[in-house]
């Protein structure tokens, strides 16, 4: 296969047929209710999220919980020990330094444990989590790379530094739209990063998003990062993100949500997610609103395309006529730029 990834970009469809060819199929990016943004449902605990994964054909369902492998504890899984690893790095000079996910696939569980201990504790530029990882040919993937955390700002110039650390980049994230996945993938082009997709799912909801030939685990991966894999196209709606509402909506009923201190970014929105928290009545009402009709008419997605969709497209559209950002993902700048990160395998 070629390396350049707009040769292996390939439809949910198509991704249907090479699994009854004999391709194994993964999602490389998912949650389960010990994750603290998920709500506590049958769907969302994790052995329902594996076996869901299994009866949509997805041999490798990989659960990625924020900062913690408690998952991996509770059922066993073929494929990795997986965690979603946050890291600031504050040690940068950023004016307004942002947080940056990196999921992080281990043989076994005392690796895992040692990444997340390195993440949670190490400066960004005396992180030894790259070294290590290097070293002893660890997997760590930058995940959804241009799309920040609520109230943050990406910086083109930490980003290149971030494109010579990594080995690996999540070129679909299903939570995106397709605007932000496509800048991650030419970005995968210009440094040769290999590709991963996933749902990044907090909903008990997998789907296949990498396809790839091999007959156990790591040999999978194995091919994955020489650039021998498939990757589903599968981007954001005002559905999805309609959807991401009223699980914060569930996450309000059952207590947790004053101390996620979650926000929408809509100051109106976070009055009424104010009220809801002492008046968890109000919010099954408006849950019950959001949800009535049919599809895009729902009051919910309607909402929003709105309130969240439209500011989250403006906010990407303006970063990404930045110089520096076109730069970032020319194949032209980056060709002449030695990998010289250093995650940078050889």
């Amino acid at each position: 296969m070629k390396k350049r990834l707009g040769g292996r970009l390939i439809s949910p469809a198509h991704a249907d047929i090479l699994i009854q060819q004999g391709l194994i199929a993964a999602d490389s990016h998912l949650h389960s209710s010990v994750s603290h943004d998920v709500s506590d449902r049958p769907k969302t605990h994790p052995k329902q999220v594996i076996e869901t994964g299994f009866a949509r054909g997805i041999t490798y369902p990989i659960i990625t919980d924020h900062d913690n492998m408690r998952a991996h504890l509770t059922v066993e899984a073929p494929g990795p020990f997986a965690a979603e690893l946050s890291v600031t790095p504050q040690d940068l000079g950023l004016a307004r330094p942002y947080e940056i996910h990196i999921n992080a696939y281990m043989e076994n569980r005392h690796d895992l444990a040692a990444a997340l201990e390195m993440a949670a504790h190490g400066a960004y530029k005396d992180l030894l989590l790259f070294e290590w990882a290097k070293l002893y040919d660890r997997v760590l993937s930058w995940n959804h790379p241009f799309r920040p955390e609520r109230k943050e700002r990406l910086n083109p110039a930490l980003m290149k530094q971030f494109a010579r650390d990594f080995r690996a980049v999540e070129v679909v994230n299903a939570k995106l739209f397709s605007g932000q996945n496509r800048y991650a993938q030419r970005m995968a082009d210009a440094y040769g990063l290999a590709a991963f997709a996933g749902t990044d799912n907090h909903a008990g909801s997998p789907k296949p998003m990498m396809l790839a030939r091999g007959d156990s685990f790591w040999e999978w991966m194995d091919n994955v990062l020489n650039h021998q894999s498939y990757i589903v196209e599968r981007n954001a709606s005002s559905v999805t993100w309609a959807q991401d509402g009223l699980d914060w909506l569930e996450l309000m009923l059952q207590g947790t949500a004053s101390e996620l201190e979650l926000k929408s970014g809509d100051p109106s929105l976070d009055e009424k997610i104010a009220l809801f928290i002492q008046r968890p009545e109000l919010a099954q009402a408006f849950r019950r609103f959001m949800n009535m009709g049919i599809g895009p008419l729902k009051p919910g997605v309607l909402y929003a395309r709105r309130a969240w969709v439209g500011p989250e497209l403006e906010r990407f559209k303006e970063f990404a006529q930045l110089p520096e950002v076109q730069e970032l993902i020319s194949n032209e700048y980056a060709r002449g730029t030695p990998r010289t990160g250093r995650y940078a395998h050889t």
